[in-house]
């Protein structure tokens, strides 16, 4: 688990407002609701933290619960070598033993609707033993009965929030039309709000350190060389 993405330090927006409260009431009763729950929305608008933050909350809250999350490549991946090997069954069976599937990045091309097929029909398997179903995807799917949430972009207050809590993350101390400036200025994904301030940071880091000076200026801390 990742302890920087969880639903503490997700920025929730007018457009995201719908998929965290669906996220939520996942986490405290996995199973019960919104199962399956598909997240869709253009990338980089939030999907895969949302997956993170649910497998962090659901192994706080349960920690006996058996979860995956994987990236769809690797669950596709692990599959057909699995029908390859002649070990479907064993598969079959191993993701039976899961009590949550956590899928990021479900996309798939006009040329795998057998593999489509496949994926669906082990994660309805999956779900009609007891497992919570997520998926995170770029648009809805053809999962039956799932609770599909669209998640977009973030609003200028929500992108002001983000660019707030960045830069308290930098250590930075930005002045507030700072932060206006960068939250109107950059639309669309938050992880351009996250590089403009790691920029400003960077930049911000770089003024502080001399490239020449007396031996009395600040130093990085470099490891010291052993001696001979």
């Amino acid at each position: 688990m990742n302890d920087a993405y969880t639903f503490e330090t997700f920025v929730v927006a007018k457009s995201s407002r719908e998929a965290f409260a669906a996220a939520i009431s996942v986490a405290e009763d996995p199973g019960r609701v919104h199962n399956p729950l598909v997240l869709y929305g253009r990338s980089g608008c939030g999907k895969s933290h949302l997956l993170a933050a649910l497998e962090h909350a659901i192994r706080t809250r349960f920690p006996a619960m058996n979860i995956l999350r994987a990236p769809l490549h690797a669950f596709i991946a692990q599959l057909w070598s699995e029908l390859r090997a002649r070990n479907m069954p064993a598969f079959e069976d191993a993701m039976m033993g899961f009590d949550a599937i956590l899928l990021d990045d479900l996309q798939f091309g006009s040329n795998q609707v057998r593999t489509e097929e496949a994926v669906f029909l082990i994660l309805e398997s999956a779900r009609a033993a007891g497992a919570q179903i997520v998926i995170a995807s770029q648009s809805p799917c053809t999962f039956a009965s799932a609770t599909m949430v669209e998640i977009g972009y973030p609003d200028v207050s929500a992108r002001l929030e983000l660019a707030r809590r960045e830069a308290a993350k930098h250590g930075l101390h930005l002045a507030d039309d700072a932060l206006r400036e960068i939250a109107e200025g950059i639309e669309g994904s938050p992880t351009r709000i996250k590089s403009a301030v790691a920029r400003i940071a960077a930049t911000s880091l770089a003024a502080t350190i001399p490239l020449c000076g007396s031996s009395s200026s600040p130093r990085l801390p470099l490891p010291q060389s052993p001696s001979s």
